[in-house]
């Protein structure tokens, strides 16, 4: 896998093109790292009764960290693990090392390092790399999104009845009354179908390829939309909270479609009388 194949750009004329180059590399190793791992034992660690972390989310983001450090020392970074570092750049790398991380621990394939940087919050580059699946997202601000190297853009599909959502839950289902179960079901009745692979930045770069047509979720970390949400937007999605509210710069509601199924979705979500998280 080489920078060329996955993203057929000419970057000679861009600001950022170190950026962008080395975030490739970065977010390649990483992945392959991961994999690698994956065929091996590792230990598994529980946040809570459901909240898994493995010592290869750890190890992952370490590696991950060095290598920013050794090649940008003074952008910021923010990451599940470690929280944040703040430097004096005005840019910020944005990072979860397993998005999926249960998936992981279960040896399913749908995980994949996720790493969004902007500068300013303006956003520059996001990378999403699920290796198990030879899939390799990027999306560059104003230039487009690819995946593998094809431009992607998300569906044309404006049908709520014809479409095909995905959706995630809490990892505080057991003690929250914000269990996204009920909308789950109102879904359910009113679409094609709706899935759970168990991985946010998959789910939003899915969106972003046509392969789903929309997704919501009722509480994400920064770090799991991150860099999915600049693919989706270069791929002509539109992403906010499921109120409709830009996302904030911490944890979230997510709703994501194309442009016109986004506000129908948006609707049925205000009308269906499910218990929603104002966040």
């Amino acid at each position: 896998m080489n920078f060329n194949d996955v993203l057929p750009l000419d970057l000679s004329s861009t600001c950022n093109r170190e950026i962008i180059q080395k975030s490739f590399h970065i977010t390649k190793n990483a992945g392959f790292f991961a994999k690698e791992m994956h065929s091996k034992n590792f230990s598994i660690h529980h946040k809570d009764s459901i909240d898994l972390v493995t010592e290869i989310d750890i190890k992952t983001e370490k590696q991950i960290i060095s290598s920013i450090e050794s090649s940008f020392p003074d952008h910021s970074i923010v990451s599940e693990e470690i929280g944040e570092i703040r430097k004096s750049s005005p840019f910020t790398w944005i990072i979860d090392p397993i998005d999926g991380t249960t998936n992981y621990a279960h040896r399913l394939p749908f995980w994949a390092v996720s790493i969004g940087i902007y500068e300013n919050d303006n956003p520059i580059i996001g990378l999403v790399f699920a290796p198990e699946m030879n899939q390799f997202f990027i999306g560059i601000h104003s230039q487009g999104a690819w995946l593998n190297g094809q431009r992607i853009f998300v569906s044309t599909c404006e049908n709520i009845s014809q479409s095909l959502l995905s959706t995630g839950f809490p990892y505080d289902i057991r003690e929250t009354s914000y269990t996204n179960l009920d909308l789950f079901s109102y879904f359910c009745k009113k679409t094609q179908a709706v899935r759970r692979f168990g991985s946010a930045s998959i789910d939003i770069c899915y969106v972003a390829t046509g392969l789903l047509d929309g997704y919501w979720e009722q509480d994400l970390k920064h770090w799991d939309f991150a860099a999915a949400k600049i693919i989706l937007e270069e791929a002509n999605g539109i992403i906010t909270t499921i109120h409709g509210d830009t996302l904030p710069w911490k944890h979230s509601s997510v709703l994501c479609a194309n442009k016109k199924l986004h506000s129908v979705i948006a609707t049925e979500i205000a009308h269906s009388n499910a218990i929603l998280k104002r966040i």
